[in-house]
């Protein structure tokens, strides 16, 4: 197999699916918040940087896009979109890890990330927005199962081991096992890692994949 790189994820990149939606477009609804709910929100202490994860559906790209909606025959998907806000001369290296972990997976065709769309920045007076773009995951988030069947949890934890171990197989390791990061899909019985801004690349993600971290065994 190809060696797994170091993080990267500089400039603007499209990747494994074709969004119908120019970078540009994609910089209004995110600069001016349009459409988008928030998700999740995290703060770091240690460094001057917030994370915060919002969705944005498909009915909301087309009512504050609508020249670029279904009337030209473009359709789109449901989005998550994740954005690193760093105070100008912090790091930005868990958005680098982040993009560089999920092109690296996509390019694998690994089924149990989630899918990389687009990557840009905008840039303010005293800070920097690094934002990543993908296609929304359908499926719940294991840390919100609480009334499993026992039938249903042994499922779910097959499921949870074919993908922890196709992650590792491809060299990377999110470097943050919690059931928060897991996400189920019935229909499809798969389950994803999410979350990759604290990666590590190479083989040592083959051994930091210990099932009982996650909660789940």
């Amino acid at each position: 197999m190809e060696r797994c790189p170091s993080p990267c994820g500089h400039g603007t990149h499209s990747y494994a699916e074709k969004l119908d939606l120019t970078t540009e477009q994609l910089r209004t609804l995110v600069d001016e918040h349009k459409g988008l709910r928030e998700i999740k929100e995290k703060w770091h202490e240690s460094e001057p940087r917030v994370v915060k994860v919002y969705e944005l559906n498909a009915a909301n790209i087309i009512r504050n896009l609508p020249n670029a909606g279904s009337r030209n025959g473009k359709e789109f998907p449901d989005l998550i979109i994740k954005t690193f806000r760093t105070a100008n001369g912090g790091t930005d290296m868990p958005a680098r890890r982040e993009v560089g972990a999920l092109r690296w997976l996509n390019k694998l065709g690994c089924e149990h990330a989630p899918t990389l769309l687009r990557t840009f920045k905008i840039k303010k007076k005293h800070f920097r927005i690094h934002v990543v773009v993908m296609k929304k995951i359908e499926g719940v988030t294991l840390s919100d199962c609480y009334r499993m069947t026992n039938a249903e949890r042994l499922k779910v934890r097959s499921a949870f081991a074919v993908a922890v171990r196709a992650v590792a197989k491809c060299q990377i390791y999110n470097g943050s096992p919690a059931l928060r990061n897991l996400m189920y899909s019935a229909e499809d019985d798969r389950c994803y890692i999410i979350d990759y801004e604290r990666t590590e690349f190479g083989d040592v993600a083959i051994f930091r994949m210990e099932l009982g971290l996650w909660g789940l065994f």
